[in-house]
């Protein structure tokens, strides 16, 4: 999926930009029937540990964004297998919390009007070169949950491994209230643990009604629960 059009000029210089700065690494899975590579960084630690380095420096103050962008997440990998079964993807998806950009690279190959948003300025770069081939229907923008408006909506929103901190419940639960379709639903994966089954519990309790028969996928030796959730009528 990379080799293909590494030839053009403005994807090598783009490249080029992010191998200045960090050592890229490849990632393959199928999704659907296809297989696909994707960069990310070859060593996300030493991304989490410069982070925390930075914010240790800061004394009290925290940094805008966490490190976890740097990896190809088990829950990004799943939600995307899961996101090319889907029968209708002539609609519109948002990925939220894109990281490096596997679900929304996935989508817009399946043919999504696809959006991919996060907060960190450097996953953005990995998320262009990773939906290079299907920019013309890909956006790619700064999104912060906390307080951005986009003027739209959206007939999906996948969100992979992005209910890892309890304060961010409510601000994604009023993020999607305003960026979801009348008739739209959110994907959601993430890691089997306690945090996960919180959220479940929090978001029903905020008025969405929870699909959970997606069920619990595996990736490597991880198991991902991925649910689907729309509002309740």
């Amino acid at each position: 999926m990379i080799d293909s059009f590494a030839s053009s000029k403005a994807y090598r210089r783009l490249l080029a930009r992010v191998e200045r700065r960090y050592l890229v690494g490849r990632v393959r899975f199928v999704a659907g029937e296809r297989e696909y590579e994707v960069l990310k960084v070859a060593d996300p630690d030493s991304v989490f540990d410069a982070a925390m380095a930075e914010e240790n420096s800061r004394g009290q103050k925290p940094l805008d964004w966490q490190p976890y962008w740097a990896e190809a997440w088990e829950s990004s990998l799943v939600l995307a297998q899961y996101v090319a079964e889907l029968s209708t993807p002539t609609t519109s998806l948002l990925d939220l919390g894109c990281g490096v950009g596997v679900v929304g690279a996935v989508a817009a190959a399946c043919g999504w009007d696809v959006m991919l948003g996060d907060i960190a300025q450097p996953g953005l770069l990995f998320s262009q070169l990773n939906v290079w081939p299907w920019r013309e229907r890909a956006l790619v923008r700064r999104i912060d949950w906390q307080q951005d408006w986009l003027g739209r909506d959206f007939d999906v929103i996948a969100c992979a491994d992005c209910v890892y901190d309890r304060r961010d419940f409510h601000d994604l639960d009023k993020f999607w209230r305003k960026h979801l379709s009348d008739r739209g639903e959110v994907l959601i994966a993430e890691p089997s643990r306690l945090i996960g089954r919180e959220f479940r519990e929090t978001i029903v309790q905020l008025g969405w009604t929870l699909d959970p028969s997606p069920g619990v996928r595996r990736s490597g030796k991880r198991e991902v629960v991925v649910s689907r959730l729309t509002r309740r009528r």
